[in-house]
């Protein structure tokens, strides 16, 4: 009698669909409080209550500050929702590829007995239990020597991580723990922006700075092509971004994510298996 096969089918799409809708939600959440605070009236809005409450003669004006304590609280909660977004893609990337490479290598065995569900999950717990625990550092590490996986923009992943980190428990006040740049002292936030650009006869990409700039004969029509950017904060400073650089790092974390399905996708193809799965 034959073993009962478990078919699994990989929906890489809806990994990125669910992935992007969910980085765009933030964004949104994010730029429209960042804006709104600035155009808001100088008075704090009140929900209406049981009583009616007189305030003739009270400054009820929003200062700077409080718009500025506001501001570095909503985008610490970007910067943390975003990469709770990157951090449950990563691990089902991993778990994706220990499948593929498992099932390539013949080990793939299911660890219980029980409906394509359970089976599924118990397999889940048993690939990516020990690689949840590990930091983006440690993360990336494995995917390389474990699989071969290359995750691009690592500076720019590590960087925004950092921030994270420093708003999540230090209240966004750069410390020396969060120096990156020893030669600037300083923590040095690394992004990217969406540019153009096209590719000259000897194979270089070259940034398209704006209207009027003079190609060199022979160069490939122009596309969209990410352009690095950075910002530098001393300790002591405070991580403080506008609406529009925000969305710039966003962006990013978008466009890590779509590497990390991609190359991931390339990987099982390289397998010869699951032939669908980077399209």
């Amino acid at each position: 009698m034959s073993e009962p096969k478990l078919n699994i089918h990989i929906n890489l799409q809806a990994a990125e669909r669910t992935f992007l809708l969910g980085m765009q939600a933030i964004t949104q959440r994010v730029t429209l409080g960042m804006v709104a605070v600035d155009r808001c009236e100088e008075r704090p809005i009140e929900m209406p209550g049981l009583f009616f409450s007189m305030r003739f003669g009270k400054n009820t004006s929003v200062d700077e500050q409080a718009r500025q304590d506001f501001k570095s609280w909503i985008v610490g909660v970007g910067f943390r929702e975003a990469m709770e977004m990157l951090e449950p893609l990563i691990v089902d990337m991993r778990f994706v590829a220990g499948l593929a490479k498992a099932h390539k290598n013949g080990t793939l065995v299911a660890p219980i007995s029980g409906t394509s569900t359970q089976i599924l999950e118990a397999l889940r717990v048993r690939e990516t239990k020990q690689f949840t625990k590990h930091g983006w550092p440690r993360k990336l590490a494995t995917l390389k020597t474990e699989f071969g996986i290359l995750i691009p923009y690592t500076d720019e992943l590590l960087s925004i991580n950092a921030a994270r980190n420093c708003m999540t428990h230090r209240a966004g006040i750069v410390g020396a723990m969060d120096v990156n740049d020893p030669t600037q002292s300083a923590f040095v936030l690394r992004y990217m922006t969406c540019g153009v650009a096209c590719n000259t006869p000897e194979g270089q990409k070259l940034i398209i700075n704006g209207p009027g700039m003079v190609l060199p004969a022979g160069c490939s029509p122009a596309h969209g092509s990410p352009v690095p950017q950075q910002k530098l904060f001393k300790p002591g400073e405070r991580l403080i971004f506008t609406a529009q650089e925000f969305a710039h790092i966003a962006y990013t974390i978008c466009s890590i994510g779509i590497e990390i399905i991609k190359t991931t996708g390339q990987y099982m193809v390289d397998l010869d298996i699951f032939p669908t799965a980077a399209h």
